[in-house]
């Protein structure tokens, strides 16, 4: 009679990822050839143990990985170290795609944070020193010339929320802060052993408390210094009777207006700051033929798939649309082994000097009228764009 082989034992962290991992379509595989790299089909190779430094962790291995998948949008699953080039320069200092790699850090910093991950799970590569020196809230914009990497990591934290990624990110780094405090709780007894070092520190020591929660359901902004209250959020709503405030978030719940604010906290912005619901968070602005716009800019109309007529685009924003300044659309780097979707990852614009600004704003059609600022539709599209969380 045949004995069954016994169960394997598994670092409860390296089985939670390896199995997020999994369930991403991803399947990892130990290699002495390389420290991180992924084939394009399907595998990601991660360095074996003995070729890993101290403090690399498998699991923020793959959780890094899993950023970059993110930030390059679902079509890289199907590209060559997820499309990106790290080794080439522009002026013979700076990789060509850094600011992918920056906003590949300020993600992962910004999904670690809520968990009380952020030390515990930061990365180990040559940009750990960039990842150190984030400050609380990892969007933070110091410098214009972070504007880019922000605003795509931003819309990369928007994404996150949609498939594939959710929820099964989301499920592993609640688990991830479970497993890590309830170790944490037991390597911090100062009674220690006799036969363990004083000086020996395990990563998960680095492990705090999730962040504390707003009423709404998301984190307390992460910048104690900053005292943001939702009465002076852009996003909070006030009943015609001004016996109630809500915030569009979840406008279920009921907020004072001196509730200190969550994450999503943002001061008063205009249309010509945004324009993202001209832009890449929404593909169609339809126009029916009773509409005045029809006849005003029939040159300006194509026809539409379900019938009737849409504005037409100029690449990824309204013909009309001007302003901003455009980001090259991700592409792999290294070869095409999997096709490109029809519509590249947000976002494809950043805010400049140049207004925001419609070309037929006085004659515009009924769409765009009915569009109004503030709108949950518009907190939707800024979230696709990178301006809000």
């Amino acid at each position: 009679m045949t004995q069954e082989r016994p169960p394997q034992y598994l670092d409860p962290l390296d089985a939670l990822w390896l199995t997020t991992a999994e369930r991403l379509g991803l399947s990892v595989v130990r290699s002495d050839d390389a420290y991180a790299s992924t084939d394009g089909q399907g595998t990601l190779f991660l360095g074996e143990s003995s070729t890993l430094d101290d403090d690399d962790c498998l699991a923020q291995m793959i959780l890094h990985e899993i950023c970059h998948s993110i930030v390059q949008g679902a079509d890289s699953f199907g590209w060559v170290d997820w499309g990106l080039d790290n080794e080439s320069s522009v002026d013979g200092s700076v990789g060509k795609h850094d600011f992918l790699e920056h906003a590949c850090l300020r993600l992962q910093a910004c999904l670690l944070e809520e968990h009380g991950l952020r030390e515990c799970l930061a990365p180990t590569t040559n940009f750990r020193a960039f990842y150190d020196k984030l400050g609380p809230d990892p969007f933070f914009e110091g410098r214009k010339q972070e504007r880019k990497s922000i605003t795509i990591a931003r819309a990369a934290l928007a994404r996150s929320q949609r498939k594939p990624w959710h929820p099964h990110l989301q499920r592993a780094l609640k688990a991830s802060s479970a497993i890590a405090l309830s170790l944490k709780s037991v390597l911090d007894i100062q009674e220690k052993p006799r036969n363990i070092e004083k000086t020996l520190l395990n990563l998960l020591q680095k492990a705090k408390e999730p962040t504390s929660q707003h009423p709404i359901g998301q984190a307390l902004h992460s910048d104690k210094t900053l005292d943001y209250r939702c009465g002076d959020c852009a996003w909070l709503r006030t009943d015609n009777d001004a016996t109630h405030t809500h915030c569009l978030r979840n406008p279920e719940v009921s907020l004072s207006r001196e509730t200190h604010a969550c994450n999503g906290f943002e001061k008063t912005f205009d249309c010509l700051g945004c324009g993202a619901c001209c832009r890449e968070a929404y593909d169609t602005v339809e126009v029916d033929e009773s509409d005045p716009a029809y006849e005003l800019h029939l040159p300006l109309l194509q026809p539409g798939w379900g019938g009737g007529y849409d504005m037409k685009r100029d690449g990824h924003r309204c013909s009309c649309l001007q302003g901003g300044d455009d980001i090259p659309a991700r592409q792999p780097a290294i070869g095409l082994a999997g096709a490109i979707s029809d519509r590249p990852p947000e976002p494809l614009t950043i805010p400049n000097q140049v207004p925001f600004t419609c070309a037929i704003y006085e004659t515009r059609p009924s769409t765009c009228r009915e569009f109004t600022l503030g709108s949950d539709y518009c907190l939707d599209a800024r979230r696709r764009v990178g301006l809000s969380r």
